[in-house]
């Protein structure tokens, strides 16, 4: 007997992956509470938009740190949503989430290392690796040289495990000053 294949929409494919960088997101930036799996659908567009506003107002008025502490779940939420954006086909979708990732800095370079080397779709890790780069050159002054090398085009096993030593190598340099947004 053969066995139907049922054909899966890719929202609802990279759904569980999305979480699962949500729930590890909110573990490095030290927040306790976990996501709403409700809050990924597709639907959700105009509430991304609103995430990403609500982002950007808190930077430009300097409370980047203090809405952090406050809201741990939504900047989480927010953050996610702009490393997903450094893949799109956009060009000012990209543009914006790199710079808001850029302004929030430590948090920003982590979520890039977290969510976005290990992003099921290539063009978020060829994204989020390219800003990665430019971030930590025009942000931290870091030679391209002294960056761990990491290649989003490897097979699966290779790219976790460069990407878990971008993240190692991230966690021993980042400084000791959390939600900097310089």
């Amino acid at each position: 007997m053969a066995s139907a294949r049922v054909r899966v929409p890719a929202w609802q494919r990279n759904r569980h992956h999305i979480f699962c960088c949500h729930v590890i997101l909110a573990m490095v930036l030290g927040v306790s509470s976990l996501p709403c799996r409700a809050s990924y659908r597709p639907d959700a567009e105009s509430k991304a938009a609103l995430e990403i506003n609500a982002l950007e107002s808190h930077l430009k008025s300097r409370d980047y740190a203090a809405w952090k502490a406050r809201q741990p779940d939504a900047v989480t939420r927010a953050l996610t949503i702009l490393v997903v954006r450094l893949g799109s086909f956009e060009a000012n979708d990209r543009a914006r989430a790199a710079t808001l990732l850029k302004q929030i800095g430590d948090d920003g370079v982590s979520a890039i290392v977290v969510a976005g080397l290990t992003h099921p779709n290539l063009a978020v890790r060829a994204g989020s690796y390219d800003s990665l780069l430019r971030i930590l050159q025009e942000k931290y002054g870091m030679a391209p040289a002294s960056i761990p090398p990491y290649d989003g085009w490897a097979p699966l096993k290779e790219r976790m495990n460069k990407a878990q030593v971008m993240s190692k190598w991230w966690n021993t340099r980042r400084t000791t000053t959390k939600g900097r947004t310089q």
